[in-house]
């Protein structure tokens, strides 16, 4: 006997129905998150900062990228308010990483959580990292960090938003003006061709 069709989904969830509204939920309530990328080259430790932080999932949402390569992918298609990078990773090492995030996503606060805390580490991390954090670091003190790391992208995109209403507003003021000008030369071009020729009375 040949298996029953499954019905077509395309669409459903727009019938208004509660799957409509639970979709729509999840999305407002991820776009009210927020977003961090996490960088290691050893998968065993970017699973044990997913268990590690798992309580957080409902208020962070986390992205974690086994090597540079990966998190040059994730950068190039998602935005972050937070990147998280190792320092020591081969080809493509911590500096790169975060340069790389400087470049792409200059509102994400960047910081370096390695073992590597050799001075000339620790430099590399001075030009591209707002922060650095050695490894092992107390789990409650690496969720404060990167929660005043989350509070300050938010502070920081808020401003930009700000400034980026402030210019609007600026620029429908001066196109308002010009339209101004322009009525009012219009107006007055009106008037002379209106006005009748000669002495009246």
């Amino acid at each position: 006997m040949a298996p029953t069709p499954l019905p077509a989904l395309d669409g459903w969830w727009l019938t208004g129905g509660w799957g409509a509204q639970t979709v729509a939920r999840r999305l407002l309530k991820r776009e009210a998150m927020q977003r961090i990328l996490f960088v290691d080259d050893e998968q065993h430790v970017l699973d044990g900062l997913r268990n590690l932080l798992r309580a957080r999932r409902r208020e962070w949402d986390m992205r974690f990228a086994c090597g540079g390569e990966a998190a040059f992918a994730l950068l190039a298609s998602e935005t972050f308010d937070v990147v998280v990078s190792d320092m020591c990773m081969p080809r493509y090492d911590g500096a790169t990483v975060l340069e790389r995030a400087r470049d792409l996503q200059p509102r994400a606060v960047r910081i370096v959580l390695s073992a590597q805390s050799e001075p000339e580490t620790a430099m590399k991390a001075v030009f591209v990292a707002h922060r650095f954090v050695a490894k092992p670091c107390d789990p409650i003190a690496l969720q404060d960090i990167i929660q005043q790391a989350c509070h300050r992208a938010v502070g920081s995109r808020d401003l930009e938003h700000a400034d980026g209403v402030r210019h609007h507003q600026a620029r429908l003021g001066a196109v308002a003006a010009d339209v101004d000008d322009d009525l009012i030369a219009a107006h007055a071009v009106e008037l002379s061709q209106a006005r009748p020729h000669g002495r009246v009375g």
